[in-house]
């Protein structure tokens, strides 16, 4: 009996078998093998009638060898090989930090298997003639359909995640990890199988300088109140003995304000810049706030997207951080944070991304933020001297 079969590889390796449904004697299997840990991570017992295909869930890397036979005569085996491949590889978040964070292992990932690739992502502009090898398209374009793949002339998708443990894209989307245990630039190593070290993303710099005076960079605000210095009057503070020590301190927010009107028990919650830093806050372009950054003196923000884009733009960083353990995000020049007290809920509990006031042990009570309460102006300027002396 003659049997075509065809594979691809654009949602993960895929099986399809034609043939005559009256001619079929014998089963057809198909066996998923990883030729890595030589195991097989899927059996489909029969491809019942032709046009039917198989697919295993994992979506993320492994090195395929795939089997396929009729009865118990193997008729057909392919080994994955991404050479010269046409890959699209997907990243599904628009957040500046996840943007920056994974960038370097698509380069690296190209080098080590020598494909071409295409990667989709939000903020492209930042990475102007900085991966030269890398063809980026716009974020929006990650809403194409397989066929449609298929028909560029992609060989193989891949789509990159921090998916959260309740999500059943840990085996279906690729992450094979939770995600908290490691950190945030790691996990394209796993998705794409490639091995783990920090590597700052190359950013386009070379701006003209934005004030002639000495200044350094803040950023205050985020998406969540557990990621924010909770300490009150701390970031006043810090601006008057900046301005004291002869420095402009400007705010490169985004929003002058952030937070809630009104959510559940919360009647307003609303966290504001610095009354006594220069206001450069606004829905104004990256390279604006890159432009800032490569010129300042130093950055002092929270584990948020404008501190890896100061960490990108090769700004001395200062991160005051209480809700993630030290290893989730780089590792800046300072980190400040008080490990005294309940420190690290990002990294032990499923978050809840729609709950502004996240505060999974001690919310509504005395020890509620506590992480970054306890953090005082003193620890801050301490980390501010400590910088400055190396």
């Amino acid at each position: 009996m003659e049997i075509i079969t065809n594979i691809t590889y654009i949602d993960g390796p895929e099986v399809r078998a034609f043939y005559d449904d009256d001619e079929k004697e014998e089963k057809i299997a198909v066996e998923f093998w990883d030729k890595d840990t030589v195991k097989v991570v899927y059996k489909h017992e029969d491809l019942s009638k032709s046009g039917d295909w198989c697919s295993p869930n994992a979506k993320y890397f492994i090195n395929w060898k795939i089997k396929i036979f009729y009865g118990k005569d193997l008729i057909k085996v392919e080994d994955f090989d991404l050479k010269d491949k046409k890959v699209i590889i997907i990243n599904g978040s628009n957040c500046i930090g996840d943007t920056l964070a994974w960038i370097p292992y698509i380069e690296e990932f190209r080098k080590k298997y020598k494909c071409d690739i295409t990667y989709s992502t939000a903020h492209r502009q930042l990475f102007s003639n900085q991966y030269k090898n890398i063809k980026l398209v716009n974020y929006n374009d990650k809403n194409i359909t397989a066929g449609e793949l298929i028909k560029f002339g992609y060989d193989v998708k891949y789509q990159l995640g921090w998916w959260f443990e309740h999500e059943d894209s840990l085996d279906k989307g690729g992450n094979i990890q939770r995600p908290f245990e490691y950190p945030l630039q790691q996990a394209p190593c796993h998705i794409l199988n490639l091995p783990y070290k920090e590597i700052k993303p190359k950013i386009k710099l070379g701006y003209k300088r934005p004030i002639k005076e000495k200044y350094v960079c803040i950023a205050v605000q985020s998406t969540g109140k557990s990621k924010l210095w909770n300490y009150p009057t701390g970031w006043e503070e810090i601006v008057d003995y900046l301005n004291q020590q002869g420095y402009k301190v400007v705010d490169i927010d985004k929003d002058n304000e952030y937070g809630v009107e009104e959510f559940k028990h919360i009647e307003k919650d609303v966290n504001t810049i610095p009354k006594n830093a220069i206001d450069d806050t606004g829905d104004k372009p990256l390279s604006r706030r890159v432009k800032y950054l490569e010129h300042c003196e130093f950055f002092i923000g929270l584990p948020s997207g404008l501190s890896w884009l100061a960490w990108a733009s090769n700004c001395k960083t200062i991160m005051i951080s209480g809700f993630s353990m030290d290893y989730t995000e780089f590792k800046p020049d300072v980190r400040i944070q008080n490990t005294d007290v309940c420190h690290g809920c990002w990294n032990k509990y499923p978050f809840s991304r729609d709950v502004w006031d996240w505060c999974p042990e001690f919310k509504l009570t005395p020890r509620e933020f506590e992480c970054t309460k306890t953090i005082t102006p003193t620890m801050v300027i301490d980390g501010i001297k400590k910088l400055l002396k190396r």
